[in-house]
């Protein structure tokens, strides 16, 4: 008797759980989504920014402040730098690395920025 109860009970409770929810409907999945009122993207134009005779002109520029530089150092390490100069000394010289390694990647403009950098460096420490 208490087996046909529990099934009694049981059948009970599966006639009235909630049915399953409605399953979605197929024109739900392709519905677009319009952001923003439906304004178009920007058009994006890559170019480079600068022309083959301006890069040349750039990296010539750039190869001549890495070797004004590195004749700074030199004038500067025989001078004999104090201990507090040293760390600025090696600053300039991974700058001047990075900027060649920048013109060996064609990075021009990365390039001549960090020997501009590397060459502001040494010549403040040569004025002082």
């Amino acid at each position: 008797m208490n087996v046909l109860l529990a099934l009694t009970l049981a059948s009970l409770l599966w006639q009235t759980t909630a049915p399953a929810a409605t399953p979605a409907r197929s024109e739900d999945f392709h519905k677009k989504i319009v952001r923003n009122g439906g304004v178009p993207d920007p058009e994006i134009n890559f170019e480079p920014s600068m022309t083959p005779q301006q890069a040349a002109q750039q990296t010539s520029e750039t190869k001549q402040l890495i070797d004004a530089t590195e004749t700074n150092l030199k004038i500067l390490q025989e001078r004999g730098p104090g201990d507090e100069r040293q760390d600025v000394i090696e600053e300039v010289k991974n700058y001047i690395s990075l900027a060649r390694s920048s013109l060996d990647s064609g990075d021009v403009e990365r390039a001549h920025k960090l020997a501009i950098k590397a060459g502001v460096l040494a010549r403040d420490m040569l004025r002082h």
